[in-house]
């Protein structure tokens, strides 16, 4: 049998509309899926309210993941308690002006192995407070203003 033959058994033509379209919409959804393929694309939204918080939350998030114990504490309360000395105590912005006593136990805890790491207040050296620098100058750090040199980028009018 043959579609003429099939053509002229059927009285109406439109038996085939429906058959021609569901053939049409097969070969089509067909084609997409063969052609298209899903792809990832990232949205860029900011930083998260508590990285704004907490700007060292990414290393304390990296430690934790590769099997180390980390906390974030504000304030001087970790200062008061310090953590034992096999530990290491990150810094953000040195306080200026710490107590006698927290810079001794401080001062202490490092020579016993602690580990320090600390970013001095940018306008520490301009601070007029008698015990600025008490901290650094008996660690034997010396904090050295920033040369201003030529860095070689064009001069703005």
């Amino acid at each position: 049998m043959t579609v003429r033959a099939i053509s002229l058994n059927v009285k109406s033509p439109w038996v085939f509309v429906p058959l021609l379209l569901l053939i049409f919409i097969s070969t089509a959804t067909f084609w997409f899926f063969y052609n298209f393929e899903k792809e990832e694309y990232t949205i860029h939204t900011g930083s998260s309210p508590q990285a704004r918080k907490n700007p060292l939350l990414a290393a304390k998030e990296y430690l934790q993941q590769s099997g180390y114990r980390s906390e974030s504490v504000e304030g001087l309360d970790l200062l008061a308690a310090l953590p034992p000395s096999t530990d290491a105590l990150v810094i953000r912005r040195l306080p200026g002006g710490l107590s006698n006593s927290i810079t001794a136990n401080l001062l202490n805890w490092v020579e016993d192995g602690g580990h320090l790491v600390m970013v001095p207040n940018a306008n520490s050296q301009n601070s007029d407070h008698p015990g600025r620098n008490t901290l650094l100058e008996q660690l034997g750090v010396e904090v050295l203003e920033r040369e201003k040199s030529n860095c070689g980028c064009p001069k703005k009018d």
